[in-house]
């Protein structure tokens, strides 16, 4: 040093030499350290203050002053440290304690102040282990020397400085133990909160004022681990090894499944939000579209569950065509299209003898197709000359006979007119129809239903009605879904209107209907009837001859029933457009069809405990494909209802002569 080589060129003792540069020492210790009153600053070694004991002591008992001053007996790790005290120590001062021993465990050198032993600067030849020498000296020279821990000898106090709390910039990052400051040699751990992973080294030490390592770690929040997913049918938008805290998945189900359950997670510190996957299940099926008023399921409800199964079968008169069961399989059916009832066929009539015959060329025959039948020359038949096929049986069932031809006398019509033979043949349809009623109505107690009445003190239940489309369940329907289009006529409780219904079939679709409302300012007596008369159209099921209801409202005034429109208006302007000048009639095949369609209804709503009291051409309706519908009838009343006469000659005969009315060129 400069200093140095001034002195020396002065020409100063040593013993003067040295306390001089001592001095310098402290003066610019003093200026550039930290250290407290009476240590000196180790220019050599970063935050490091020294302290010599003059007093002799024993081991122990400077180990305690030292500890007393915030000190341990001093630890060396390098050659600079050793330089640094060399400078501080007057030559030839004896021998001084530093903190390195083995009196725990014999030949295990360790420091008081518990840093390592990484460094050592015997003399040669030792330690030599005589004489329990369990604790080292330090000689002026630097040399060290292992001692008898009783001796006495003057001492080293090391003091390095403290360190503050690790500089932590995450909340997730803790220490243990946590002080406002931590001595020389300490050390924290650090550990993340619950969700986080630490980054970097787990542990820290003090060394003189600094950290070492001196990097703070992190913490980082744990990712998530692919979910365990128990389904071949659920699967996840991203497929990794590991997610990171915040990213997010979807959940989708295979084609057939529908979710049950979030449909996406996110990952938050390592676990799953939710925790748990969606399960996916067989989608179920919808109620099947039924196009055919005669074609009905077996079970009825809004949702059937995949691997459940319906059965269809077909109204009387009908045969299906078509699987007559299908099974939901992933919310789709199999088979996908639902039967058809087809109108049953008829086969040849059974024929006894040879003279009647018939102009047949099949064996079977198709709703609505007729037959003609004749007789050998020199025969003419007697009954009907044809017949109608009509839902498996042919119409007149009976086979007419033949007989001889008797010549009529001249001047009487040798060949009878187109128009008085068709007048005859009316007149003997009137008659077969008469009997097929009678008949049919003598039979009505064994057709009756006891499940469903219809009069006005019995039970009233409501239906599932179809028609086009599948209807949901009949109940009070909003008048609000309600559009009157037009007034169609003036009925027995009020005006009757054209309408269109929204949602009655299905969300959001329109379906034209009749709305019959109940006079304003009605009796209570007329509510009772205008009831009595919903419950008599709500109690009827699914009839191809019966004007099929669809809903109701009781809720506030005016009250109204809601039924089927017939788009074909009715039978009697239908007559009157055909037989238009009235030198034409109707094909008897044409006209039976009708009459029979009128018996059929007829029969049914008496099955049904109803009566229908005014009947005639323009109270039967038709729908587009000219089928026949029954409407205006009633519950017969109490008295009668529980008479046990069902039908009389005078009934019969009034039917009768509606019917004639109807059909022999009368037209009411």
């Amino acid at each position: 040093m400069p200093c140095e080589l001034f002195i020396q060129k002065m020409g100063c003792r040593a013993g003067l030499y040295n306390m001089l540069l001592l001095n310098l020492y402290s003066v610019f210790i003093s200026t550039e350290g930290a250290c407290p009153s009476g240590w000196t600053w180790n220019t050599r070694v970063s935050g490091v203050c020294y302290k010599i004991l003059p007093t002799s002591r024993t081991y122990h008992e400077q180990k305690n002053v030292c500890r007393r001053e915030n000190g341990h007996l001093a630890s060396i790790h390098s050659q600079n440290e050793i330089n640094a005290i060399k400078s501080l120590l007057q030559p030839s001062s004896g021998s001084y304690y530093i903190g390195l021993n083995d009196i725990s465990v014999d030949r295990r050198w360790v420091y008081s102040d518990s840093t390592p032993y990484d460094f050592s600067n015997w003399e040669e030849g030792e330690p030599n282990h005589l004489d329990d020498e369990d604790c080292v000296e330090m000689k002026t020279d630097g040399r060290w020397n292992d001692i008898p821990c009783s001796r006495s000898f003057k001492g080293i106090c090391k003091r390095e400085e403290p360190c503050d709390l690790p500089d932590i910039q995450s909340s997730a990052l803790g220490t243990t133990p946590t002080s406002r400051t931590y001595e020389s040699g300490s050390s924290v751990n650090y550990y993340c909160a619950e969700g986080f992973t630490l980054l970097g080294s787990s542990t820290a030490r003090c060394s003189s004022g600094a950290w070492q390592p001196s990097t703070v770690p992190h913490c980082k929040a744990k990712p998530c681990s692919l979910p365990v997913i128990e389904s071949n049918a659920l699967e996840i938008s991203v497929i990794t090894e590991e997610y990171e805290s915040g990213s997010s998945i979807n959940y989708y189900c295979a084609e057939g499944y529908v979710i049950n359950g979030s449909s996406s997670a996110v990952c938050l510190y390592g676990e799953w939000i939710p925790p748990t996957p969606p399960e996916c299940e067989a989608k179920p099926c919808s109620l099947p579209v039924i196009e055919s008023n005669a074609l009905e399921i077996s079970v009825i409800t809004e949702e059937y569950e995949s691997g459940s199964s319906i059965n269809y079968y077909c109204a009387e008169g009908y045969v299906i065509n078509g699987s007559s069961s299908a099974v939901c399989l992933y919310g789709e059916w199999i088979p996908p299209t639902p039967p058809e009832c087809e109108a049953q066929p008829c086969s040849l009539p059974f024929i006894k003898g040879t003279a009647i015959k018939f102009n047949a060329t099949k064996k079977q025959y198709e709703n609505g197709s007729s037959i003609d039948y004749y007789c050998a020359e020199g025969y003419v038949i007697n009954g009907s000359s044809s017949a109608v096929c009509l839902y498996g049986d042919w119409i007149p069932s009976n086979i007419p006979g033949c007989q001889e031809a008797v010549e009529q006398e001249e001047g009487i019509a040798g060949v009878p007119s187109p128009f008085v033979i068709g007048i005859l043949c009316l007149l003997a349809i009137a008659v077969i129809i008469c009997i097929v009623a009678y008949k049919l109505k003598k039979g009505s107690k064994c057709h009756q239903a006891p499940e469903t009445k219809c009069g006005p003190n019995e039970s009233f239940a409501m239906h599932n009605i179809y028609h086009k489309n599948t209807l949901k369940s009949v109940d009070e329907f909003s008048r609000n879904k309600l559009n009157l289009l037009e007034r169609i006529y003036s009925g027995l409780f009020g005006p009757v209107y054209r309408a269109t219904a929204v949602g009655l079939f299905r969300q959001h679709e329109e379906t034209t209907v009749q709305i019959v409302f109940l006079e304003d300012n009605s009796t209570e007596v007329n509510k009772m009837n205008f009831r009595s008369m919903v419950e008599t159209y709500g109690s009827m099921k699914l009839h191809p001859n019966v004007l099929s209801f669809y809903g109701y409202s009781f809720s506030s005034d005016p009250m109204f029933l809601i039924l089927e429109y017939p788009v074909g208006g009715n039978l009697k302007e239908y007559l009157q457009n055909r037989m238009g000048d009235m030198t034409q009639r109707l094909p008897d095949s044409e006209l039976i069809t009708f009459a029979l369609q009128i018996i059929m209804g007829l029969d049914y709503i008496s099955s049904r405990n109803c009566v229908h009291m005014d009947l005639k051409a323009s109270k039967v309706l038709l729908n587009h494909d000219l089928v026949c519908k029954i409407s205006d009838f009633r519950p017969v009343p109490k008295s009668a209802a529980v008479s046990n006469i069902y039908s009389t000659s005078v009934e019969v005969s009034t039917l009768c002569t509606s019917l004639k009315s109807i059909f022999l060129l009368k037209i009411l």
